[in-house]
């Protein structure tokens, strides 16, 4: 049976998000403004709070990080002031992760203890691992430490991640690692997605695209956001339009054209810029900016009618697209697509081969990175037909700190033991950086351990 279309998030979970155990898999497909945000901060929020739990909510932008913290902020004002929602939230980026993960950095346990996890924007997995090496990453380290949460996923453009997904549950599985994916999986997917408002434009070249915002600049009741594909190309058309001079000695005012990439945190006055158009959901004249922006903002602004997208991916697209919201159906949205040479798609695929090279070169060192460093599996102990140790479980990561609490004679000092390879388990499994202890030589483990 079809499943009914619905506008928003919370009409297409209802109250599921109650019932949702541990090791569960969530899937949501979240077209634009479909409130996902409202959903995460407000419903699951405060039903995670009742029950004592954790959400660690993880995005792929620092300016979404930023727009995610003040909206956290204002919703902590509805709560009694002896509350600190803080000690049931924790917002970060997927990049952070990953820098802690590369370079063994204690504060890595920052991320451990979570009942739920967010996966914002999960194409990020698939979108970015074209030039970031690190994605897979965090991804292993994310869905092995929390195998026993509830992860949920959440995309405007999720076809592409499922295959990416399965392939990694693939690898595990033939390197018999203990991977746990898509247990007792849930995909909510019928949010409706609503495209009428679109003009399609197609530009040939680049001369083309200067050509129709020159010719636009005297109608001062349309403004233009521009996703260019390069910093060096963004630099280049912000200079045109600023300097350009139509029969008359003025040019245009430089604070109506601006330019924004990732490097704007450098710059005072960008930053300050980039702040104003988030907080008052309004754009400049032009703005010109690269995916830096394509998510983490809200343009809400009535006299923003045309967006130029120079993206050659599915995902990308639709997060660019996003950026402009419509708040009545009687709004139109200009879209320019640039038409693209062969050249450009060779490029792209010299470069995706260029990252494969260092994706094989180097997957060991993801591997050991991302996996448990000390791993007991169903281990079993007897002597004499006495159990000392009966179906023990346990994982430890780098950076960790346990302690083993018991009686005199329930079995520590043999636990011990048997992990220092001083006596041999009954039945059951240790592995040490993924591999099983036996295939070390005993004394080159016992220097490790």
């Amino acid at each position: 049976m079809e499943k009914e279309q619905v506008t928003y998030v919370s009409e297409a979970i209802g109250d599921d998000y109650k019932k949702w155990d541990y090791n569960k898999t969530i899937f949501i497909k979240t077209p634009t403004g479909s409130g996902k945000t409202t959903f995460i901060l407000k419903n699951l929020l405060k039903h995670v709070m009742h029950n004592k739990g954790k959400i660690l909510y993880l995005v792929n932008r620092k300016i979404l990080e930023k727009q995610l913290q003040e909206e956290l902020e204002d919703i902590a004002n509805e709560y009694d002031l002896y509350i600190n929602i803080n000690d049931y939230i924790y917002i970060s980026t997927y990049q952070k992760i990953e820098n802690l993960l590369a370079t063994n950095s204690p504060e890595i346990m920052r991320f451990y203890g979570f009942t739920f996890v967010v996966y914002d924007e999960c194409h990020y997995f698939f979108c970015d691992a074209a030039f970031n090496t690190l994605t897979e990453l965090s991804y292993d380290f994310l869905r092995n430490t929390y195998c026993k949460s509830v992860q949920i996923f959440l995309s405007a453009t999720m076809d592409n991640i499922f295959p990416i997904l399965q392939k990694r549950k693939e690898i595990y599985l033939r390197t018999d690692t203990e991977y746990r994916f898509f247990n007792k999986e849930t995909i909510y997917d019928n949010i409706k997605s609503d495209y009428s408002y679109i003009n399609i434009n197609l530009l040939q070249n680049k001369n083309d695209l200067l050509k129709r915002i020159l010719d636009n600049l005297e109608n001062e009741n349309e403004k233009w956001l521009i996703f260019v594909d390069s910093i060096s190309y963004g630099n280049k058309l912000y200079e045109e339009i600023k300097n350009y001079d139509k029969n008359t000695n003025n040019k245009n005012d430089d604070k109506e054209v601006l330019f924004i990439d990732a490097r704007f945190k450098n710059n005072s006055e960008n930053k300050e810029e980039v702040n104003t158009i988030v907080k008052e959901k309004r754009s400049k004249k032009i703005l010109i900016t690269t995916s830096v922006m394509d998510n983490g903002i809200s343009l809400e602004d009535e006299y923003l009618r045309n967006i130029v997208i120079m993206a050659d991916t599915k995902e990308t697209f639709i997060q660019m697209l996003g950026r402009k919201r419509i708040k009545n159906n009687n709004e139109k949205l200009n879209l320019y697509i640039l038409k693209r040479e062969i050249a450009y798609f060779d490029k792209r695929i010299d470069n995706i081969k260029d990252i494969l090279k260092f994706y094989n070169k180097n997957k060991y060192l993801y591997r050991r990175l991302a996996m448990h460093l000390l791993e007991i599996k169903n281990l079993n102990y007897s002597v004499d037909g006495n159990t000392v140790l009966k179906n023990i479980n346990l994982s430890v990561n780098s950076g960790d700190f346990l302690t083993i609490i018991g009686p005199s004679g329930a079995g520590k000092s043999t636990l011990l033991k048997i992990i220092a390879s001083l006596l041999t388990p009954t039945s059951g499994s240790i592995e040490y950086e993924g591999k099983d202890i036996s295939q070390y030589s005993p004394l080159e483990y016992r220097r490790q351990v």
